[in-house]
């Protein structure tokens, strides 16, 4: 599969064509997402998908950040309040990467391991996948291998989580 900057944009299309026509069949109102306004800084081709195909956005219909959606969460008890984000497996891949079940099956397994062992996030770099702190390029982070891997841990005052 192909794997460049706008993957998103084809998935997310694809995507809500079929909610549309679920919301169609059960004669539902609208399509809905869940992008705060956190989402809005950065490059998210799948909002295109979104304002294409007129999915409306009520967590930024109503200015809520990530940290306003987890307090809102965590006041009416939701226990998934700190959950981490759980994005794509493809996103974890970078762009040029060709996605295959091999790599993806590889990715989650090493988020399973990695998240009981105190990780944060993941990254793909060449045959390794790894979960990591944060996604950078072994030069940018120091690392002299190909997947950098940080241990995690929230700080004691904050209520968010590491996403």
């Amino acid at each position: 599969m192909a794997n460049g900057p706008d993957r998103c944009f084809h998935c997310k299309t694809e995507l809500y064509e079929i909610a549309e026509a679920k919301r169609r069949e059960w004669g539902l109102d609208h399509v809905l997402n869940g992008t705060n306004l956190d989402d809005l800084g950065d490059y998210r081709p799948g909002l295109v998908a979104a304002t294409n195909a007129k999915v409306r956005s009520p967590l930024v219909e109503a200015s809520m950040t990530k940290a306003d959606v987890r307090e809102a969460a965590k006041r009416i008890g939701l226990g998934v309040w700190d959950k981490p984000a759980a994005a794509c497996l493809s996103s974890r891949l970078p762009y040029g990467t060709s996605v295959t079940e091999q790599r993806l099956a590889q990715i989650a397994a090493s988020k399973q391991r990695s998240r009981h062992s105190g990780f944060a996030r993941f990254g793909y770099a060449g045959t390794t996948a790894s979960r990591a702190s944060r996604w950078t390029s072994p030069s940018s982070s120091g690392c002299s291998s190909r997947v950098c891997a940080r241990p995690w841990s929230r700080p004691a005052e904050s209520t968010g989580s590491a996403t």
